[in-house]
This record gives structure tokens, C-alpha cells and sequence, in this order.
């Protein structure tokens, strides 16, 4: 094996190292933004300031209000959403759905599905090369 190979390896080991480093990092500091944020809204809260400036800016307090279905009710949700305001529903397949659907479909794992080739002719497929490492601490 020549050393180029060695060398391509222990980057590529190197390299995903520390892209889970740096996601780990990009956690944590989320959850200080979110500690300090909620730490600050309960202090303003507690002097009664809605805004303050001081030597790092211009701070304002405000609340953004959040909906969202109650598991077991979603589908009761959505189908009344569709009859009184059909645009607010997109359909969409997660990237991921659609390849392993595709993927199981195209190595004949599961039967083609009706005018499967019109639909196969609608989608694009690429490959990209990845490496798996075993062993590697």
C-alpha cells in the first residue's frame, strides 16, 4: 500500500474527528446561547424592562409564540387544516425516504410499484464515495 493511501486515511480519520468535535462544541454553545437567553428574559422580566442598551448594544425583549398539534390529535389537525386552508399543507418526502424507497425498488428487494418507470424517470441518481473505518478509536 503506497503511502499516499496512509496519508489520505489519516486525514480522512483526522477529519471526521474533528468534525465531531466541532458538533459537539456547536451543542454546547447552543445550550449556553439558550441558558443565558432565558437567564437574561427572566431577569429583564424581574426589573421590568421590555429593552436596555449598554456598551455591547441594544437588548430587546420579546416572545415568540409557538403552535403545534397535540401528538395524539395530529391527523384530526391536519385533515381539517386541508379542508379550511389547503395551502398551508406541503407535501414533501425526506431526501433520505425517497433514496432508501428507490434504492430497495431498484435492487429488485421489493416489487416496482405502478408506473414505476414514469417515476423513475422524474428522480436523479448520483453515487458519492464514501469510506467506512473499522477499529479506528
Amino acid at each position: 500500500m503506497s503511502g499516499t493511501i496512509d496519508a489520505l486515511s489519516e486525514r480522512l480519520v483526522a477529519a471526521r474527528a474533528a468534525k465531531v468535535e466541532a458538533e459537539e462544541k456547536v451543542t454546547e454553545a447552543n445550550k449556553s446561547v439558550d441558558e443565558a437567553e432565558t437567564a437574561l428574559a427572566t431577569e429583564m422580566g424581574s426589573e421590568g424592562l421590555s429593552s436596555f442598551k449598554n456598551s455591547l448594544g441594544s437588548f430587546s425583549l420579546s416572545a415568540r409564540v409557538f403552535w403545534s398539534f397535540q401528538k395524539e390529535r395530529k391527523e384530526d389537525g391536519l385533515g381539517i387544516i386541508r379542508q379550511v386552508a389547503p395551502d398551508l399543507i406541503k407535501e414533501t418526502i425526506h431526501p433520505q425516504t425517497l433514496s432508501a424507497w428507490a434504492n430497495e425498488i431498484d435492487r429488485k428487494d421489493a416489487p416496482p410499484p405502478e408506473r414505476w418507470d414514469e417515476i423513475k424517470g422524474l428522480l436523479q441518481k448520483f453515487e458519492k464515495p464514501t469510506i467506512s473505518i473499522r477499529g479506528v478509536k
